[in-house]
């Protein structure tokens, strides 16, 4: 028993401290929206409430407690925040999809009445978007556009002005574009009684196009390629056609030559034409007569060429590109006639100037061809040498030559008998080139002109022999004059305080071959066969 009454004073004590609590929790309001445990003092006051309302009895404000009815109204009441009620009719505007969020986020300031119910009071909208509101298209579920009800709406442009591209129609996009749900099926225009095609259609005219009306032309709406044109009464072609001229063509109008029932089938009445350069220019072979083509054409014929030379001595005025290369650059008729062009004469009677027409071989005199050739044999040439001392500017001499001048040695009697004149000339070597390994210095050193085998040369004061003369194999190194004078080769050497033999010397016999001392130890420069065996 005792037992069973511990346990309801438990639950006496613990049902007493909970309501406590959730009337503390009602009447105090310590939360505030947000907080963690914001949701169980709306519990509380919501208990609170209903039960207050079972009752008969007004609701707490804020924990404020009721005034006793007095008999005289006050004059001013303070303002009080209403608290949030649950299962409040809210189907103006449904809480559902992205609205289903607490009270306090719209009803920020505890205004509840004449709230608005249109998605702009808190939505703003992006720039450039439909000024319309956001549930004509979007679903709350969903921001994504979804519906919009076109009926009787004609001015498209209102939403789908980023939609045009570039240099579209610039009208309504419903005079063309009839379905909603497709943008790109479902086109048609009512071209009836429509004359400017240009005001639509601009962007797809060809370049270089006709630049009238479309409807001149294109008859049908239905297929752009039927063409047809009255061209009664047009001799304008320039106007439609010029694009369509081939390069160089007539400038003149297109009727000239051209109908409109065949435009390949072109005739031309030359009656009275004589300017043919007008038309034909583009037709004339590079170089061609620049003169008129009826000079020498007919146009029953164009091959057939006929032009009377008669009085014309110009030759070169047509003819300038029949020269050859290099050729005579007088005219023609100095040499050809009109009868026969290849039979070519030349009076050279009193003409001196021969490099005018004849060209030189390479390397040739430089002169005048009449100081060696003449008329009646050209290689019979002959030339007067007489006072004529500058060989070299006709005559080139053999690699490694006297440079000086020819006439210095040769003669023009007899060019092979060659005689110089050496007196006063001591610089052999501009003219003379010695052997291989000779001496260096000048031949004069040692030749003469009179007999060149028979040279002498005065070593007096020299002891650098090694600069003339080489030594045999495994000979001394050192200079010559160390052992030999000019006088007699007979070779003589002082040994005196010398004792490194074998830099001179070299063992005599085998058993001397092997490493031993100097020479010096065993032998004297004195006795050679005296050795030391010691």
């Amino acid at each position: 028993m005792k037992k069973y009454l511990v346990l309801l004073t438990v639950f006496i004590v613990l049902f007493v401290s909970s309501a406590g609590t959730v009337a503390l929790l009602a009447e105090t309001h310590p939360f505030e929206a947000g907080d963690r445990l914001y949701p169980l003092q709306q519990l509380a006051e919501s208990w609170l409430n209903s039960t207050e309302a079972a009752r008969g009895e007004v609701p707490n404000l804020g924990g404020t407690a009721v005034p006793s009815p007095i008999s005289t109204r006050p004059t001013e009441i303070d303002a009080q925040s209403v608290l949030f009620l649950q299962g409040v009719d809210h189907d103006f505007f449904p809480l559902t999809g992205g609205h289903d969020i607490a009270c306090e986020t719209c009803h920020t300031t505890a205004d509840y009445a004449d709230s608005p119910n249109i998605c702009s009071a808190c939505h703003q909208s992006p720039p450039d978007h439909f000024e319309g509101e956001c549930s004509d298209c979007h679903l709350i579920e969903n921001w994504e556009p979804y519906q919009f009800n076109h009926i009787g709406v004609t001015t498209c442009e209102t939403c789908h002005v980023e939609d045009t591209p570039k240099a579209h129609f610039p009208g309504e996009c419903s005079l063309c574009h009839t379905e909603t749900t497709n943008w790109k099926t479902a086109v048609s225009f009512a071209h009836t009684n429509v004359s400017k095609c240009q005001t639509c259609h601009k962007v797809d005219t060809p370049p270089a196009h006709y630049a009238g009306e479309c409807a001149r032309c294109h008859t049908s709406t239905e297929n752009w390629d039927v063409v047809s044109f009255d061209h009664t009464g047009f001799t304008d072609c320039q106007s439609c056609h010029t694009a369509k001229a081939p390069v160089n063509h007539y400038p003149g109008q297109c009727s000239a030559c051209h109908n409109t029932t065949d435009w390949a089938q072109a005739t031309f009445n030359h009656t009275g034409f004589t300017d043919c350069a007008s038309c034909h220019t583009s037709q004339k072979p590079a170089n061609h007569f620049p003169g008129q083509c009826s000079n020498c054409h007919t146009t029953n014929n164009w091959q057939e060429i006929n032009f009377s030379h008669d009085g014309l001595s110009d030759c070169v005025a047509c003819h300038t590109v029949n020269a050859p290369a290099n050729h005579f650059p007088g005219q023609c008729s100095n040499c050809h006639t009109t009868s026969s062009w290849q039979g070519a004469t030349f009076n050279h009677a009193g003409f001196n100037d021969c490099q005018s027409c004849h060209g030189r071989p390479d390397g040739h005199f430089s002169g005048q061809c009449s100081a060696c050739h003449n008329t009646s044999n050209w290689r019979d040439a002959t030339f007067n040498h007489a006072g004529f001392n500058d060989c070299q500017s006709c005559h080139g001499r053999p690699d490694g030559h006297f440079s000086g001048q020819c006439s210095a040695c040769h003669n023009t009697s007899s060019w092979q008998g060659a005689t110089f004149n050496h007196a006063g000339f001591n610089d052999c070597q501009s003219c003379h080139g010695r052997p291989d390994g000779h001496f260096s210095g000048q031949c004069s050193a040692c030749h003469n002109t009179s007999n060149w085998r028979d040279a002498t040369f005065t070593h007096e004061g020299l002891t650098d022999c090694q600069s003339c003369h080489s030594r045999p194999g495994g000979h001394f190194p050192g200079q010559c004059s160390q052992c030999h004078t000019t006088n007699n080769w007979d070779a003589e050497f002082s040994h005196a305080n010398l004792t490194d033999c074998r830099s001179c010397h070299s063992a005599p016999r085998e058993d001397h071959s092997q490493p031993v001392p100097q020479c010096s130890e065993c032998h004297n420069t004195s006795d050679w066969d005296d050795a030391d065996d010691d």
